[in-house]
């Protein structure tokens, strides 16, 4: 065994050693501590979002503050920005004067603030939950076809159901991932009510 692979076996023994010592989050009620989450998210977008972007979005990211209240169940607020951006080689627009055959540009942005709340299933070093947001999203959406664009930006309400994963390495600290699908009542061109699943990897302390 060549000693990198020496070491890499040794750092996952010392991280399932930690895993198994240390307490998951809310393990205790005695310890209703906070939770602190900062995670990258993958953007795919569904339904109508779709047939506006239709690429995946490797641009945005979550920042999140839970609070115990219980043995298990927490509430927090969550922050999060998703970027959708794609270029269309040759695409057909309509606009209310003219349909256009050209280059097209689309672009669409999401910033969110949204209450939470999760329900953690069991303790342990691997510790799955379930959870749902709602709150307020602002869109900016941004079309360019030919030397036609059209954009416009607003407030609305959005939700989303999420499931996720924290896995513990020590005491206090743990991975951090999570599956969520905003569903908002942003409506822009031909776009209605914008979806999409978002994926997040990142880290959590507590």
């Amino acid at each position: 065994m060549t000693r990198a692979l020496q070491l890499a076996a040794a750092s996952l023994l010392l991280l399932a050693a930690g895993a198994a010592r240390a307490d998951s989050y809310l393990e205790s009620k005695y310890q209703l501590t906070t939770l602190l989450s900062l995670t990258w998210e993958v953007g795919v977008p569904t339904a109508t979002l779709r047939d506006f972007i239709d690429a995946t979005s490797f641009r945005g990211g979550q920042f999140e503050a839970r609070f115990g209240v219980a043995r298990r169940l927490s509430v927090g607020l969550a922050t999060s920005w998703s970027w959708f951006a794609q270029n269309f080689p040759q695409k057909t627009v309509d606009f209310p004067n003219a349909t256009v055959t050209a280059a097209l540009y689309d672009r669409v942005q999401f910033i969110s603030l949204r209450g939470t709340i999760h329900w953690y299933l069991v303790d342990g070093p691997v510790q799955p939950y379930l959870g749902v947001g709602a709150g307020g999203v602002w869109t900016s959406w941004y079309q360019a076809v030919a030397d036609l664009t059209r954009s416009s930006n607003g407030f609305t309400f959005t939700a989303d159901p999420e499931a996720g994963l924290l896995f513990t390495v020590s005491s206090g600290f743990a991975f951090h991932l999570l599956a969520r699908y905003p569903f908002t009542l942003a409506s822009y061109g031909n776009v209605q009510n914008a979806q999409w699943v978002g994926v997040d990897v990142g880290l959590a302390v507590y």
